[in-house]
């Protein structure tokens, strides 16, 4: 086939296979060019219809899960239990560290918000956990009657030492 000089602005067989390769997101050899990939809707592809084929009860489950969250309420522990009266940790004497703490549990267990300790800690630490991190805490309000379970360790698992008592007793 002879060349033929090109006209301006007119591309070549090559440049038109590139280009079009290009427009459909594909390299000339048929890999997806990563800037014409679109990442945005990896996980968007999945619609209701896809979901009710794969698991009938799952739509059914999502659909109740939003209806009894859609009303609740999400506020502070501190909030829930009408804002006691304390003492900060950075003030509170040790040796007045687990009477306040007791009061301030019988407080958390009457509105049903429980706190526990998977391993022995110094009372001075459950008060700290307790009026630093659980008390600023956002949760749900919630009209069942299961209450909610605060865990130390859930929060500091470096510290569940029965972890690694579990890992020795495997060994």
């Amino acid at each position: 086939m002879p060349l033929r000089k090109l006209k301006p602005g007119e591309k070549s067989e090559k440049e038109t296979s590139k280009l079009k390769h290009k427009e459909n997101g594909k390299s000339e050899h048929g890999y997806v060019d990563d800037d014409a990939y679109s990442h945005e809707d990896e996980d968007n592809d999945a619609t209701e219809a896809d979901l009710d084929d794969d698991d009938p009860s799952l739509l059914s489950d999502i659909k109740k899960f939003e209806k009894t969250h859609k009303n609740l309420k999400v506020i502070k522990v501190y909030d829930r239990i009408k804002k006691p009266a304390f003492i900060k940790f950075t003030e509170i004497k040790k040796e007045n560290a687990e009477k306040e703490f007791k009061r301030l549990i019988q407080l958390l267990d009457k509105q049903k918000i429980f706190v526990e300790f998977h391993n022995d800690y110094p009372a001075i630490e459950k008060y700290r956990f307790l009026t630093e991190e659980v008390f600023a805490f956002d949760y749900e309000e919630s009209k069942s009657k299961k209450g909610t379970t605060f865990l130390y360790e859930e929060f500091h698992p470096e510290m569940d030492e029965s972890e690694d008592d579990d890992f020795q007793e495997n060994f």
